[in-house]
């Protein structure tokens, strides 16, 4: 049986000061974070008054809590420099996170050996994480130099690039490029964010038995369909993972 072991990086394999930063608008000026719909209770590290924009810098997960703010309450999220138009937007700049800071990145142990002792069974391991693309090989490096495990670099997958929300962004990347990427028959997939294990547990579970694990809390959740249900739904979504693929240029 082959197996999957997906993970992802921020606050599950490393933990560092790296901050996100976002610069809240309102038809097209700056606005303070509190008065957008919606965002009254969300944390952040530090506000800075910048000449044309307030900047809130977020740890990974103080902009998990935004990121699921925005999406609930209609926010536009735009890339820092693009236009923020109308409405209610977000600018939100992740230059930061791009490299992997080697003097404030700490492994997260409990994980890593999670990690370790998978790939010692033979598994395959993929990083799945919600930067930007530019810093897997920085990524790869943080892996062999903490956990011993030297990875290809088709095996990390970084879906900030992806445009949308990182959740759908996950179960994309599962659908385009971990269930091509070998024929397996279960997945476990570590994240701290509930809505990434959620998203991704309901869009893979057709293709294999899943298991999603908090990486925060050890919660250990796994699909529960006998192999005549994971068939039927396999028949429908067979033509969903066609046309996802063909969208994304795969073959």
């Amino acid at each position: 049986m082959a197996v999957a072991h997906v993970f992802d990086f921020d606050d599950t394999l490393s933990h560092s000061d790296a901050m996100i930063h976002a610069h809240p608008f309102f038809n097209g000026q700056p606005v303070e974070m509190h008065r957008m719909p919606g965002l009254q209770g969300v944390r952040h590290s530090k506000l800075e008054y910048l000449p044309n924009s307030l900047r809130y810098s977020l740890s990974s997960r103080e902009f998990a809590d935004l990121a699921k703010a925005i999406d609930s309450h209609g926010i536009r999220a735009v890339e820092h420099g693009d236009e923020v138009g109308d409405g209610h937007a977000m600018s939100l700049d992740f230059k930061d996170i791009i490299q992997v800071d080697h003097n404030t990145a700490k492994p997260i142990q409990a994980n890593m050996i999670h990690l370790e002792r998978a790939a010692g069974q033979g598994h395959d391991i993929w990083i799945l994480t919600g930067r930007k693309s530019g810093g897997e090989a920085d990524i790869r490096d943080f892996i062999k130099k903490n956990g011993g495990t030297s990875l290809p670099m088709n095996r990390i997958i970084c879906v900030g690039s992806w445009g949308g929300s990182t959740h759908k962004n996950k179960a994309k990347a599962f659908l385009t490029r971990i269930i091509p990427g070998g024929d397996y028959d279960e997945f476990h997939f570590y994240d701290d964010d509930t809505r990434n294990l959620d998203e991704v547990k309901e869009a893979v579970s057709p293709f294999g038995r899943v298991y999603v694990i908090n990486s925060i809390t050890g919660e250990v959740s796994s699909d529960a369909k006998d192999r005549v249900a994971r068939a039927k739904e396999r028949r429908t979504a067979g033509s969903d993972l066609r046309r996802v693929r063909k969208l994304s240029g795969i073959v």
